[in-house]
């Protein structure tokens, strides 16, 4: 059963990331008065959060489909995954609750949920 949750927080962690680079675009679309630099950099991080969520989600969704989820292997994926997924949650807290960004406010409940998956599969 443990398999199955982390399964579901691998496909939300998956999910988010596709979101998040396909959302690029229009979200700095909002973004203005910076250089030409820092709007690349800004993109870049944008990205590189995807990439990250994508990375989250795959190396656990990965080691469950080829068996490799026992042991020693299974905690410490499960463990960090749960580990970074909590730290997003507490960054996005922090970030976009004293804003008005209404999509940064419903994402911030995502990270607790693939959280709580990534919990469930690794201590159950």
């Amino acid at each position: 059963m443990n398999e199955v949750f982390i399964q579901i927080g691998s496909g939300l962690a998956i999910l988010l990331g596709i979101v998040h680079i396909a959302s690029t675009k229009p979200a700095l679309q909002e973004v203005t008065g910076l250089s030409s630099d820092n709007f690349r950099m800004i993109a870049m991080q944008w990205i590189g959060v995807g990439y990250m969520l994508l990375f989250l989600g795959a190396v656990p969704l990965a080691l469950v489909r080829f068996g490799a989820f026992v042991g020693t292997c299974a905690r410490v994926a499960g463990i960090s995954g749960l580990a970074l997924a909590a730290v997003l949650t507490g960054t996005c807290f922090v970030t976009y609750w004293p804003t008005k960004n209404a999509i940064g406010k419903v994402v911030s409940f995502v990270f607790p949920i693939i959280a709580l998956f990534f919990a469930l599969g690794t201590f159950l």
